[in-house]
């Protein structure tokens, strides 16, 4: 009975191991968001897709007030320090045409997702 107890136990441990791992890896993907955002005139789109079994694609768009893409990232790292890589082909582009332009096919549904968060936002009048 006593090493089913400490059997358990040990699983809780991992598992709150894991979990604590995974708010502060969130926790540093949201500074790195405001971080490249904070100074940026126009809007941001975020996308999140699977992309294999347990990989998933996380990618960010700013773009100006004309929807033309002047920042577009992708978050590289699977350790416990996240970063974003920038994505240069895609700068200079029009988010309507961004897709067709994608280099990783992997990666469209992010984008799709990224740019409909930038549609909503543009289409909703200011204040």
């Amino acid at each position: 009975m006593l090493n089913a107890l400490i059997a358990i136990a040990f699983f809780i441990l991992v598992w709150l191991a894991g979990t604590f791992a995974q708010y502060r890896y969130w926790k540093r993907v949201r500074v790195l968001i405001h971080e490249r955002a904070r100074d940026h005139e126009g809007y941001l789109g975020t996308g999140m897709c699977k992309v294999s079994f347990s990989r998933k694609a996380f990618v960010m768009i700013l773009t100006d007030h004309d929807g033309v893409i002047n920042g577009c990232y992708e978050l590289k790292g699977l350790s416990l320090k996240p970063e974003f890589s920038e994505m240069s082909e895609m700068l200079g582009l029009n988010i309507e045409t961004a897709l067709d332009h994608l280099a990783n096919e992997s990666y469209h549904d992010a984008f799709a997702q990224a740019i409909r968060v930038i549609d909503r936002s543009m289409t909703v009048p200011a204040a």
